[in-house]
């Protein structure tokens, strides 16, 4: 890990900023106290099952047919008993 003052990060902060993306934490500090951190973000790695949450859907879409017909017809008549 590294310190600059304010003046050197100024002076180089392209050069800091790309440290930083490959993984480096930067102190920039005030009158050699340090007044921050730049650290690299945390890219959050993908957790989602794309295939789990398909088959999910799968499971809890309602059948196209009833013993109605379909559901357009399911709902006339619920509509109608009304």
């Amino acid at each position: 890990m590294g310190a600059y003052s304010v003046a050197q990060t100024k002076a180089q902060l392209s050069a800091l900023l790309q440290a930083v993306e490959l993984g480096e934490e930067i102190t920039i500090t005030r009158r050699g106290v340090a007044v921050a951190v730049l650290t690299p973000i945390k890219k959050a790695a993908s957790t989602i099952d794309w295939d789990r949450v398909r088959a999910c859907q799968q499971r809890t879409r309602p059948a196209k047919t009833t013993k109605h017909g379909d559901w357009t017809a399911l709902v006339r008549t619920m509509r109608d008993k009304a």
